[in-house]
């Protein structure tokens, strides 16, 4: 049977490459991709080379990195950790590259979100999504450049757009449990 997340590009070779392969080519492209873009954050910051390639080994060898590939094995909690580089890097190049017309990290940022969204565990990700979110706002409040709010606001319209199936999906399925469950705010 397929995994647990069939929406991942990986998995549509499900049925003709092994498990096994599937989940080391799943942890070895993943980390690749999130310590390239965390190395291309520093390099965005302007860190020396010995420092961003000191920040990129401790992403590597972190304690996230290696619960999710050795202890842990929860493909969800490990593509968003590997992910958080990825939207990090275009939030950053949001910030210090908005200019009148709408440039491709407005588009591809709702995307990853999506991507991030529909391949992690939601309950791991939205905590760092907020404290992502609560650091946009109070970039935007510090630059206050029109530019950048702007396409801030677009990229929150499209990835609300993005992501709504699923929210709607896991709202319905919260529905069918008591408030015992899940607990109330009234």
């Amino acid at each position: 049977s397929p995994p647990v997340t069939p929406t991942h590009p990986l998995f549509f070779f499900w049925w003709i490459i092994s498990s096994r392969v599937l989940y080391s080519l799943l942890w070895a492209v993943h980390l690749t991709i999130g310590c390239y873009f965390f190395l291309k954050i520093c390099r965005l910051l302007r860190l020396k080379n010995t420092i961003s390639l000191i920040s990129g080994f401790c992403y590597v060898f972190s304690m996230p990195t290696i619960l999710g590939t050795t202890y842990d094995n929860f493909t969800t909690i490990f593509v968003g950790w590997t992910m958080y580089p990825v939207i990090g890097y275009f939030v950053f190049r949001i910030f210090l590259e908005s200019k009148k017309k709408l440039d491709y990290p407005v588009f591809l940022l709702p995307l990853l979100l999506a991507f991030t969204f529909y391949n992690s565990l939601p309950s791991a990700s939205s905590h760092v999504l907020v404290v992502l979110a609560i650091g946009v706002v109070f970039g935007c409040m510090h630059d206050r450049n029109i530019y950048v709010i702007r396409n801030f606001i677009v990229v929150f319209i499209l990835a609300c757009i993005l992501v709504s199936p699923n929210v709607f999906y896991i709202v319905r399925e919260l529905s069918f449990f008591s408030e015992d469950v899940y607990g109330s705010h009234a």
